[in-house]
């Protein structure tokens, strides 16, 4: 019998670990190479969300129109290095076309299909390591502060609904009900059951690690320099430690992806959002479900 093909992973967050399990799991001989260790990038700074409802793309339309307002407005969460912007062209015309209603349905079409699975696929990989605890089914919270804010939020909820999303509209006393830590700005709310979260980012990243090298998959902590071109075949990967040939290359290095596409002669359309988050060991109040605050811009779990 032939030997197992070998596959090598670029980026050891979420979703290259998530790749290298999968990869395993059909029988290649996996390595999988980061800079840090699993999950310890952008994978262990954000809100745990498995949002299987957002069957809408982030360009949605007359997004255009909210941008001048936002750049204005230093609460608000856009905020552009103007010497960063030619280069950033490209990437907002495509934003930008890609806001027209009929193309936003066609994204919507196109995310509902990934979607509809990640929870049973996480499912399966977080039963055979022990860990389903790590994932709460408790549906996320909506929040809006006014009548005006719920209402800019009726194309994305009217969205979800037509692909088969539940919504339901809930007063501030009906969602205080829910979470009573919820204070009194809250006048309306949307409840969407279907979402889901992890109660520890990085932990879910390394669990999936640990069953992924206890099952005999390769985990390298080197930095990923380049690749050389061969005649045949998938490039080698150059690291800071040497080379590595395989017969499938996955890039999942989030931000650092464009570049490494670009070295392999493929054009991204990517750029990269910076975000922010806090971990509060002892807040002071207690919410048994993701919160959204749709007039903030801040989720909490």
């Amino acid at each position: 019998m032939s030997a197992p093909e070998k596959a090598l992973v670029v980026g050891a967050g979420i979703v290259g670990t998530c790749c290298a399990v999968y990869l395993q799991r059909e029988g290649f001989r996996v390595t999988l190479i980061d800079r840090d260790g699993p999950g310890e990038g952008c994978s262990s700074g954000n809100a745990g969300n498995f949002s299987v409802g957002s069957v809408f793309p982030q360009s949605m339309p007359g997004i255009w129109r909210k941008v001048p307002g936002m750049l204005m407005d230093p609460l608000l969460p856009l905020a552009i290095r103007w010497r960063h912007l030619p280069a950033a062209m490209p990437w907002f015309i495509r934003f930008t076309l890609n806001s027209r209603r009929r193309r936003a349905e066609e994204i919507g079409l196109a995310l509902k299909a990934l979607y509809d699975h990640v929870l049973d696929a996480y499912d399966e990989l977080l039963k055979s390591a022990g860990a389903q605890d790590l994932i709460v089914r408790r549906g996320r919270l909506t929040t809006y502060e006014s009548e005006s804010s719920l209402h800019k939020d009726a194309y994305a909820l009217e969205l979800r609904r037509r692909h088969g999303i539940e919504v339901q509209i809930l007063s501030g006393d009906e969602a205080r009900e829910m979470e009573p830590a919820l204070g009194p700005l809250v006048k309306r709310a949307a409840f969407l059951p279907a979402y889901a979260h992890t109660v520890n980012l990085l932990r879910l990243t390394q669990v999936l690690a640990e069953q992924f090298v206890g099952d005999g998959g390769i985990l390298l902590r080197q930095t990923v320099k380049g690749f050389e071109g061969r005649d045949h075949g998938p490039p080698r990967v150059l690291t800071d430690a040497g080379g590595h040939d395989a017969e499938r290359v996955v890039i999942a290095a989030g931000a650092y992806s464009r570049r490494m596409a670009a070295q392999l002669g493929s054009r991204v359309l990517l750029e990269a959002e910076r975000g922010y988050h806090l971990s509060m060991p002892d807040p002071g109040v207690t919410f048994t479900r993701t919160i959204m605050s749709s007039d903030r811009f801040v989720t909490i779990t």
